[in-house]
């Protein structure tokens, strides 16, 4: 028989936190790949953002979504910041 180690929620955020200090492409690159905003974002909110009534949308809703997400992990105080940083 195996025996089972259950990782504690410690655990996950120290390894998150090492990552973070150490290695920030690493560290998005996991977010972008255990996060789905598709499954996130209800259909109405997507469907409301493309809608043909309002502005037109260069970018797309996830790049929007994305971006505000770095903005708040990094503690991004201002757009402009922002676009410097990407």
């Amino acid at each position: 028989m195996l025996p089972y180690n259950q990782l504690s929620l410690e655990d996950i955020f120290s390894d998150c936190q090492e990552i973070y200090e150490s290695n920030k492409p690493r560290f998005l690159s996991l977010l972008q790949h255990h996060i789905d905003l598709d499954e996130l974002v209800p259909a109405s909110f997507r469907k409301h953002f493309y809608a043909q009534t309002g502005r037109s949308r260069i970018y797309p809703l996830n790049a929007f979504l994305w971006a505000l997400i770095i903005q708040r992990i990094f503690s991004i105080p201002t757009d402009s910041l922002l676009l410097v940083f990407l």
